[in-house]
């Protein structure tokens, strides 16, 4: 089992004459109930938990003490060898009133990258109500293993972001990042409170390039 231990950083500044020294402290917070985290990040709800993304597609809930409540949620379907699995989570920036969060992973036997909106159980808000899940997002990521994604972000604009991998390999063989009609190796901008052409978001309208939802290509 790998593990990795979370830490605070604790930034003590003093003023010697006109030089500035920094100590970094490091304290460790999380170092035990965890299998291959790859992401920590909140929900913005007001309630200090602390939500932990594992590869395997477990998202598990801590307090603000750093001591394990629950998992959210265990995904299943998933492929994850090598850099596969659950790239990341995200929580609607309305969470505290819709209770909606979104994972990105990458799905087994096709290799294709899955973006599914889940709704928080109304028993329990620990806890994911896993009939709700709502898929959004399903791009085709054929012939390699490797080069998958990035994380899911909110911005301030609302919208959801994602980066995408290029397909694999070395120096993109399949040049996927220069491809305007392939989704790979983007930064994908998309609107998840309104749907369009029978898709579950819509497009921002200012950044429509060929119809295409993204707004970085490389």
């Amino acid at each position: 089992m790998e593990r990795l231990v979370f830490s605070i950083i604790i930034i003590c500044l003093s003023l010697v004459s006109k030089a500035t020294d920094t100590t970094v402290i490091f304290r460790t917070v999380i170092n035990t109930n965890l299998s291959q985290p790859i992401q920590i990040t909140h929900a913005g709800d007001g309630t200090n938990r602390v939500f932990v993304a594992e590869k395997g597609g477990r998202i598990k809930v801590f307090n603000q003490y750093y001591v394990l409540y629950d998992t959210l949620i265990t995904l299943t379907g998933l492929a994850t060898s090598g850099e596969q699995g659950l790239l990341s989570a995200a929580f609607h920036p309305n969470f505290r009133n819709n209770g909606y969060f979104y994972v990105f992973y990458t799905q087994a036997t096709t290799y294709n990258l899955i973006v599914d909106r889940y709704t928080i159980s109304a028993g329990d808000p620990d806890k994911a109500n896993v009939a709700s899940r709502l898929p959004i997002l399903n791009i085709p990521h054929p012939n390699n293993t490797n080069h998958n994604g990035g994380e899911l972000h909110f911005g301030k604009d609302g919208y959801l972001y994602l980066s995408t991998g290029d397909g694999g390999l070395s120096n993109d063989p399949d040049d996927n990042g220069q491809d305007s009609l392939s989704l790979l190796g983007k930064i994908l901008r998309i609107d998840i409170n309104n749907t369009s052409g029978g898709n579950n978001y819509a497009i921002p309208p200012a950044i429509q390039i060929r119809h295409h939802q993204y707004i970085v290509m490389g």
